[in-house]
């Protein structure tokens, strides 16, 4: 299971206090760049980064024909 919060270093001793389970391992990890970048555009830089290729082969094409 993956989730997101703030300040997972505080949520997750809390959240296991409360669990009736026992927890077999955890990882806490900060996000990347490229998590921040893909939460708020939905793509992923190096597809950014493709798409913005894409366009810019396309304008040249068009120079190219005339």
């Amino acid at each position: 299971m993956t989730f997101s919060v703030e300040s997972g270093e505080h949520f997750v001793p809390r959240l296991f206090a409360r669990l009736p389970v026992a927890i077999q391992s955890v990882s806490v990890s900060r996000p990347s760049l490229d998590d921040v970048f893909m939460s708020y555009t939905g793509k992923t830089i190096r597809d950014a980064e493709a798409s913005v290729g894409d366009r810019n082969r396309r304008i040249a094409s068009r120079f190219a024909r005339r």
